[in-house]
């Protein structure tokens, strides 16, 4: 059998999905079966890497691009920057896959599905799409899709009532307990240039404020300080075009007793766990939360919202 891993920003990008991708092929590879892992950010960088090229949602001719498309094209995955990325990346990936013959396509893009099942269905590729749900699509959405992997049991529940019945299934997301493990906080802490002094929360997320709640998180820490001066508030992850907003907020509510961190490297993401005392991750709700089995992997309890999934997730690694 031959299987593809795909996943449009990788090489570009560095979020939860991403780093699915990229465990998810290297664990394949490393139990020797017939694995490609495809990328639309490249160059390739693994032997069973393959860089697929496509339109960059983040270049201005992207963008000059969808101003043009935007309109009536969003029936054609042509209505944004990021849609041309993922509908330019997902042509050129279903005939990667009818030049390789692959069985079967796992990622977790959903737009770059709906499209590779198109192509399928018109006869342009053979392989099985598998989307890994990790991006709450409405269930409408998925019902285009034959196959869907639920990242926990209370979707795959939700799912069965609204009278789902097809080849759907629920498997949850891994990491890496070679690589995020416990490890000395000091030396961490360097790394990072934090002080050894301090009460260090820690939350791992984009750079906004919808969905991830940031702002939120920036009062309830000066609410904290009031009890535990010493704390500060370190938060990583990619910028986002709300990046601005949330940084005006954390300066307002924490004035220098926070640190933004921005793309932090993939393999440095062990250490910055590390230099935490406490990890909290303020969505009101995830499909699964890769950074909470991150933190825990590295030994940092966990806070998070109480939501079904979460409450499983965190499990007695924290709280909710």
């Amino acid at each position: 059998m031959r299987i593809a891993v795909a996943s449009v920003y990788l090489g570009q990008v560095a979020r939860g999905v991403e780093s699915w991708a990229k465990d998810l092929a290297a664990e394949l590879q490393r139990r020797q079966l017939d694995v490609t892992l495809f990328k639309g950010g490249g160059p390739a960088q693994l032997p069973y890497e393959r860089y697929v090229p496509c339109l960059d949602h983040t270049k201005p001719a992207t963008e000059r691009i969808a101003k043009i498309t935007r309109h009536g094209g969003w029936r054609f995955g042509l209505s944004s920057a990021a849609m041309l990325q993922n509908t330019t990346f997902a042509l050129r990936l279903g005939l990667e896959l009818r030049r390789g013959k692959f069985d079967v396509v796992h990622m977790q893009d959903a737009w770059s599905c709906r499209v590779l099942e198109r192509l399928r269905r018109y006869g342009i590729h053979r392989a099985k799409i598998i989307l890994g749900h990790g991006t709450e699509e409405t269930l409408e959405y998925l019902l285009h899709l034959e196959h869907v992997q639920e990242l926990a049991p209370y979707y795959l529940e939700k799912d069965r009532e609204a009278g789902v019945t097809g080849k759907w299934f629920a498997i949850p997301n891994f990491v890496d307990c070679n690589l995020y493990r416990p490890g000395d906080q000091a030396v961490a802490r360097a790394k990072f240039g934090i002080p050894v002094d301090r009460f260090v929360v820690l939350d791992v997320a984009a750079l906004k404020s919808s969905h991830k709640r940031i702002d939120w998180l920036a009062t309830e820490m000066a609410a904290f300080r009031n009890i535990r001066p010493k704390a500060m508030l370190v938060v990583a992850g990619s910028p986002t075009p709300e990046t601005a907003q949330v940084e005006t907020a954390l300066a307002a509510a924490l004035g220098g007793h926070v640190r933004i961190l921005k793309n932090v490297n993939r393999e440095d993401m062990p250490e910055l766990y590390r230099c935490a005392d406490v990890f909290a991750h303020p969505t009101l709700r995830e499909m699964l939360g890769i950074v909470f089995l991150e933190a825990m992997a590295c030994g940092i309890p966990c806070i998070g919202h109480d939501f079904a999934v979460t409450r499983w997730v965190i499990g007695q690694g924290g709280l909710t």
